[in-house]
């Protein structure tokens, strides 16, 4: 029962006037008066109590009709890198009444910019309104062709809409020919028709699946790259409508056909920034930019939302004034030092230096370190380092902003042996993973794309992989299917319709195409590998500085007709922008049968003490009994020790006596 008010704005005359109408908000059937006379029908929606959609359904009770087309086609142009059109609003149909005044001319543009990719675009050509001040990585001149175009386009009449058609199949995938259009000087709105049920993306909300949920529900939108007030409302029909209070209509589309490619296609096209609320990425500070910060905090945690911060234990040494968590960090002797000395192990990673303007024009290697500041880091394995870490925590809320949890990078140390054992075993992996893993990196950082990716963009032919959102691959060739429930000892997954192995153990599990429920131990992440492809790893160790002076291996997991492939990218690990500079060394793995090859695609950075080849690892191969292994290196021909187990099809080779180097082409064999 909370009390109503009144939004009074005074015009140049000093006078205001409006409308007020309520009821009790339940009874369907309504006779609607103005001065005590019945108002005349209103054209504006239909309503029709006979007609509603089940009990419990979000569906709106009123819609536009059919006949509602608020814009006429004045005149359209076709060219070979796009269409023109100029739109009328209609005077005569526009008997929808939608806040704002509306805007009477409009332009439409779609350019053709790539084969794979479109832009439309919907705006006022009298008067400038707000447009996103991003810059894109498009073509500044459209350069896809008719032959080779994978879509077609076409303004539609009566009502005003847009089509948008992929050749290879025929299907209309954008179609805003539906009424409600409306571009008005501060509400703008758009509806389209989907080609499918099937929606993802739309970030900033928390979703409780991967596959949108189209049962009328309305996201708000809050990107940097947005105009104020956007929401997105899905429909079950399938549809969506755009409602915005400002800017114009500006719609990039991306043909794929799959979701990885899409993605790349988006890549190609767009930046990145990235702020965060720190003064100067210093802990526990609050910059000036975000000075009210806290108070919206407050406000959403009342309003029964939670905020989580981040905190990068990286404690800067050069403040010029009062910092706390350094000064009490220095008194309980918190920060890790070299061995053996008392001296403080600085380093240089995020908080910048005080007092200084940054030259954007240096390079981040020139940046950090002419103005990143010294920095220390905590010795968690320390009993004083967890109360001086808990008391900053502390001050920072009780004295700065509340928040309700840290995302933080935890020290395994810091919990008890059991979970340290079994941190130590998992990180294992991801070390044992590195190369793998940082050669995805490379791949989606030079031609677009995902590392960590679902199902469906891999397996996009599987209708089953649609809807899981609970497993998901690591690059193209790695798929983890984790337990998030608690107290279980069973999971449920996919498998894709390809040749899997255990990761632990390098058996084929005999398993595809189908949903299986696997065992899930306490200590095991289910985890395996797809047939077809070559995996660099390197032996683990406490960190990366000493994991890369250790022998690299190859799992070679053959698919169903003894063929793979796989690369390895490597570069020092710490210059930035190796890839562009070509300081990188690129190799290519393949399986083909009984021969394993190595083919060198870029030798721009060569340091054979990390780039030893010491095993490899083939699963999958063929049954029949191997009696000798030989590699071909530097021109020398060489038996190799092996061994092999024939039930599992595993065949394991030791080169480490060798000294073979991933530098130089080598071709193994078996027979």
């Amino acid at each position: 029962m909370n009390p109503l008010g009144l939004i009074v704005a005074l015009d140049e005359d000093n006078t205001a006037m409006g409308d007020f109408f309520w009821d009790d908000g339940e009874t369907t059937k309504v006779t609607v008066v103005e001065d005590n006379q019945p108002m005349t029908a209103h054209y504006n929606f239909t309503y029709d109590a006979s007609n509603q959609a089940p009990f419990g359904s979000k569906a709106p009770e009123c819609y536009f009709p059919k006949e509602d087309n608020s814009y006429l086609v004045h005149s359209t142009q076709y060219s070979s890198v796009g269409i023109t059109a100029d739109l009328q609003l209609n005077t005569v149909n526009a008997r929808t009444k939608l806040p704002s005044d509306p805007i009477p001319a409009l332009r439409v543009e779609v350019k053709y910019h790539k084969d794979d990719m479109l832009q439309f675009k919907i705006y006022d050509p009298q008067n400038k309104r707000y447009e996103v001040p991003v810059p894109l990585n498009i073509p500044t001149t459209p350069i896809s062709t008719y032959e080779n175009r994978l879509y077609d386009v076409e303004i539609k009449e009566n009502p005003f809409g847009i089509q948008i058609r992929r050749r290879s199949t025929g299907r209309v995938i954008w179609d805003s020919r539906l009424p409600g259009f409306a571009f008005n000087n501060q509400f703008i709105q758009i509806s389209t028709r989907l080609p499918s049920e099937y929606v993802y993306g739309f970030g900033e909300v928390e979703h409780t699946a991967f596959k949108r949920d189209l049962n009328w529900h309305t996201w708000g939108m809050f990107t940097r790259e947005q105009p104020p007030g956007v929401d997105v409302t899905f429909q079950p029909t399938p549809a969506l409508t755009y409602r915005i209070i400002g800017g114009i209509l500006d719609f990039y589309m991306f043909l794929g056909p799959s979701p990885e490619v899409a993605t790349k296609q988006y890549h190609e096209d767009v930046q990145y920034t990235d702020i965060d609320y720190m003064e100067r990425q210093l802990d526990f500070t609050i910059d000036d930019e975000f000075w009210d910060l806290p108070q919206f905090v407050d406000k959403i945690r009342n309003e029964g939302m939670r905020y989580i911060i981040i905190l990068d234990p990286a404690i800067s040494g050069n403040e010029t004034k009062p910092y706390p968590a350094f000064e009490r960090g220095q008194e309980k002797d918190v920060f890790v030092k070299w061995p053996n000395t008392n001296d403080v192990c600085w380093g240089k990673v995020w908080p910048d230096l005080p007092n200084v303007t940054i030259d954007e024009s240096l390079t981040e290697d020139e940046a950090v370190n002419a103005f990143r500041a010294h920095v220390a880091f905590p010795d968690f394995f320390r009993n004083s380092t967890a109360e001086w870490w808990a008391r900053e925590i502390i001050d920072f809320y009780n004295n700065q902003m509340k928040f309700d949890g840290l995302w933080i990078r935890q020290d395994p140390a810091s919990w008890n042996e059991t979970f340290s054992e079994m941190s130590r075993k998992i990180l294992n992996i991801r070390y044992t993973l590195l190369p793998y893993f940082y050669t995805q990196m490379h791949e989606i950082h030079a031609y677009g794309g995902t590392v960590i990716r679902p199902l469906l963009h891999e397996f996009f032919n599987e209708k089953p992989t649609w809807d899981i959102f609970k497993q998901f691959l690591w690059g193209p060739a790695f798929m983890v299917t984790p337990v998030l429930e608690p107290y279980v000892d069973t999971v449920e997954g996919y498998v894709p319709n390809a040749r899997w192995f255990d990761y632990h153990t390098g058996k084929d599990i005999g398993i595809r195409g189908t949903f299986h429920t696997f065992a899930a131990p306490l200590y095991e992440i289910n985890l395996h590998v797809r047939g077809g492809h070559i995996l660099p790893c390197q032996e683990p160790a406490q960190n990366t500085f000493y994991s890369r002076q250790n022998y690299m291996k190859l799992i070679v997991a053959a698919d169903d007709n003894q063929m793979a492939q796989g690369t390895l990218f490597w570069d020092d690990g710490e210059t930035i922008d190796t890839y562009e500079r070509s300081l990188y060394f690129l190799v290519q793995f393949n399986l083909n049968k009984t021969t394993l090859t190595s083919s060198i695609l870029k030798n721009g950075y060569i340091n054979k003490s990390e780039m030893r080849l010491g095993y490899i690892h083939i699963w999958g191969k063929e049954k029949t009994r191997v009696s000798e292994v030989n590699l071909i290196y530097n021109g020398n021909k060489e038996s190799l020790n092996f061994i092999e187990d024939p039930n599992l099809e595993i065949l394991d080779i030791d080169l480490r006596v060798k000294n073979v180097t991933l530098d130089d082409p080598i071709e193994i064999n078996w027979s």
